[in-house]
């Protein structure tokens, strides 16, 4: 792991402030960013809301205008902008769950990077790009989303393929080398995990003086793996049905 500023580290204060006082804002009305509206179900979450933003502006003595239309729009639920709305139901939930997504986010991000330190902008885009992921009845349960999220984010099933790794050689396909290797997807991508298949030329496969052995890499396979009721389940985002067929013949 890299070095994480104070401001950036996973804890709930840091998460929580930034999430209400930049995220919600922007996807309220962001015309930048896909919009939606915000429904608290619980008195008590407006009033967190309020706390948060009423302390953000008193201690940076500013952002005023945006902490008031916050405000007004989970006070007054007017959704009759016909955007979605995601339901929040249990706000502590919420906020902890996405916690959670995001401290194990940057955990992969230095694996995947090897970067020394974790950017603020990596921390923007978890936030706002995990919702990308979500289909229309995830707005009405966000806490079932972000709860599969985290499972999918934490699941270590492939994790021993993180190098690269040689599988064998398959007749089908002319009888060259396979390697695959787990990797780390982006926040806009479908899943945080994707699984590479590298098919290798077997003239030069084991001549490891060579920069670029002649090789093929398959389009990633993106894919996520979580537990309901004791059995694994797993969500796949494919490109090309052949791909899969080609990793069905491998596994």
């Amino acid at each position: 792991m890299g070095t994480i500023a104070e401001t950036l580290k996973p804890t709930t204060k840091n998460v929580t402030e930034k999430f209400i006082t930049n995220t919600m804002y922007k996807l309220i009305f962001d015309e930048t960013l896909p919009n939606f509206n915000f429904d608290f179900r619980e008195p008590e979450a407006i009033n967190f809301v309020e706390y948060i933003l009423k302390r953000y502006c008193k201690k940076y003595n500013f952002y005023y205008k945006e902490a008031s239309q916050i405000l007004e729009h989970i006070n007054s639920k007017d959704f009759s902008n016909e955007r979605p709305v995601i339901i929040i139901h249990n706000y502590q939930d919420f906020f902890e769950l996405l916690r959670q997504f995001y401290e194990k986010d940057i955990e992969l991000y230095f694996q995947r990077t090897g970067a020394s330190g974790f950017p603020c902008y990596e921390q923007t885009n978890c936030f706002e790009q995990i919702w990308l992921r979500a289909v229309p009845e995830d707005f009405s349960d966000p806490e079932q989303f972000l709860r599969k999220q985290v499972a999918m984010i934490k699941d270590t099933t492939f994790d021993k393929y993180n190098q690269e790794t040689y599988i064998g050689n398959l007749n089908r396909l002319g009888n060259h080398p396979i390697c695959v290797q787990n990797k780390v997807a982006r926040t806009w991508d479908e899943t945080s995990r994707e699984f590479e298949i590298t098919i290798y030329n077997k003239s030069e496969y084991d001549n490891k003086q060579l920069f670029n052995r002649a090789h093929y890499t398959l389009p990633v396979i993106r894919y996520g793996i979580y537990e309901k009721d004791g059995k694994k389940y797993v969500i796949l985002a494919l490109f090309r049905i052949k791909d899969l067929i080609i990793l069905l013949m491998i596994i």
